[in-house]
């Protein structure tokens, strides 16, 4: 199963089963899942987790980790920013890549 959430997701910790609240933290998971998506749709926004040295970390905080000044967020900029010139790159490497393929199989002698 896969969950589609927008922006930066703070998943369960390894082994946290997301549908018990006591183990990943999201009190509104099961009530959005058997509203088939109808009532808390934030639900991935609601962790009920207060930072404190005795008690468990229920999420890997992506969120801390992800600085929208930082050279990836750079790279995700540009690319959305100029799409129709990468994807034709990738097209056109693709195709290159794929004749030279098709031509050094064809001919058996070039080595």
């Amino acid at each position: 199963m896969d969950i589609i959430v927008p922006g930066v997701f703070n998943h369960p910790t390894e082994g946290a089963d997301i549908r018990k609240p006591s183990t990943s933290g999201y009190i509104f998971f099961n009530s959005w899942m058997h509203s088939n998506g109808v009532a808390h749709k934030d639900w991935y926004l609601h962790i009920d987790q207060i930072p404190a040295p005795n008690r468990p970390s229920y999420v890997v905080r992506v969120s801390d980790f992800y600085t929208d000044n930082g050279f990836t967020a750079y790279l995700i900029k540009a690319v959305r920013k100029n799409a129709l010139e990468v994807s034709a790159s990738l097209i056109v490497v693709g195709a290159a890549l794929g004749f030279l393929m098709k031509r050094r199989m064809g001919n058996p002698k070039a080595a």
